[in-house]
């Protein structure tokens, strides 16, 4: 039982589309990240991680380690996204990382609790491909970041310190499409199962 209304009906949504959800507040954030693990994605694999700036778990990549998991490390570098060993990732090189991994990791930067939606970020450099092209994606989330409306979120979005990011996607459940004879498909423009993972703010 949490004691926030809109992480409660956050959760609600997101579930309700499919979604799993974890709170890994006043529990142990590995013991929690492991649970989501065996929705996600239980066979170890690659998995690509954008480090961005203020990401909230910097033990991650050793964490996913010692699971038995191959993480790909992307962090912000000045001259564009670097490796854990400080080389610049060549595009063509980074997009191929994310379409061979099992999982991709990102920092959500807002959330919906009336949809069950979740904004992420992208810049000129990577994009959202931990969102788009690995067929599972864990999204981190700080509970203080969900808000009720739309358009609460939006209201963030146009005062972001460093302005409109160049990519906003809004995620509301796995990838589904009617398209194909009117059958609903799951994972066919992107993860076919999605996580969060609760954070509280320290």
């Amino acid at each position: 039982m949490t004691e926030s209304p809109l992480v409660d009906e956050f959760s609600a949504r997101w579930t309700s589309l499919t979604g799993t959800v974890r709170d890994g507040r006043g529990t142990d954030i590995r013991t929690a990240l492991r649970e989501v693990l065996s929705n996600l994605c239980p066979d170890a694999g690659p998995v690509l991680i954008f480090e961005e700036p203020g990401f909230p778990i910097p033990e991650m990549p050793e964490w996913f380690r010692g699971f038995g998991y191959e993480p790909i490390l992307v962090r912000a570098g000045a001259e564009g996204p670097v490796d854990a060993d400080g080389h610049r990732w060549e595009r063509t090189a980074l997009k191929a990382a994310a379409a061979r991994a099992a999982l991709g990791v990102s920092t959500g930067a807002w959330a919906v609790a009336h949809t069950g939606s979740v904004a992420v970020y992208g810049d000129r450099d990577h994009g959202t491909w931990p969102s788009l092209l690995p067929p599972a994606h864990l999204i981190l989330l700080h509970t203080d970041d969900i808000f009720a409306t739309l358009g609460e979120g939006l209201g963030r979005l146009q005062n972001e310190p460093g302005g409109i990011p160049p990519e906003v996607k809004l995620i509301t459940g796995p990838s589904s499409t009617g398209d194909i004879e009117g059958q609903p498909v799951i994972g066919v423009h992107g993860p076919a199962r999605v996580g969060v993972l609760l954070l509280q703010r320290t």
